[in-house]
């Protein structure tokens, strides 16, 4: 994964708005996901597909672009009952739960060869470092090279006055070094 693309605003009816893509290689030959973590609740209803404007991130960078960022290295920034929904959007099968343990559940409702694996030390850490959150699993099966689709939400943030960016990243199916420095070639 590189050249990731992260939009997050307040919208005016309450909500946080995110959006997130990237350029994606998968190397394992393998199903594969991408499991993000919401500091918040959301819903299926509010997953934009943006299979028709697939380019609206990159549109944004270019009209935004701060080059004194670029070479930035970072450490990362810093239940009830199941909830669990399951649905198609453009490129990707996506998992929508409250919980760390309904991402297990949706994981687990994949036919095999669509089943991406998750190793128990990173569901340890998002059990851990995200507890309380909702998370969304969005899976994908590629060999090439490909500019995602941006995945776009909105849901309703715990904290209001706080925006979100997920930058916490881990590309070796390990859970992420927390204390690492890493190369960041994202843009906010």
């Amino acid at each position: 994964l590189s050249k990731t693309k992260i939009l997050c605003l307040p919208l005016n009816n309450g909500n946080h708005f995110l959006a997130y893509s990237n350029k994606v290689k998968n190397l394992s030959g393998k199903p594969n996901a991408m499991i993000l973590a919401i500091p918040g609740t959301t819903k299926q209803e509010w997953f934009h597909n943006t299979t028709e404007y697939k380019d609206f991130l990159d549109e944004i960078t270019r009209k935004a672009t701060h080059d004194e960022w670029s070479g930035l290295r970072s450490r990362g920034l810093h239940s009830k009952s199941l909830k669990l929904e399951t649905f198609d959007l453009g490129m990707y099968t996506i998992g929508l739960t409250d919980s760390f343990d309904g991402v297990d559940a949706f994981l687990a409702s994949l036919p095999e060869e669509k089943r991406p694996e998750v190793s128990d030390a990173l569901k340890v850490f998002f059990r851990d470092t995200y507890r309380g959150w909702s998370f969304a699993v969005c899976c994908f099966d590629t060999t090439k090279t490909m500019d995602a689709q941006p995945i776009a939400l909105e849901y309703t943030p715990f904290n209001p006055g706080s925006l979100y960016f997920p930058t916490v990243d881990g590309h070796d199916g390990g859970a992420p070094d927390l204390n690492a420095m890493v190369d960041v070639d994202h843009t906010f």
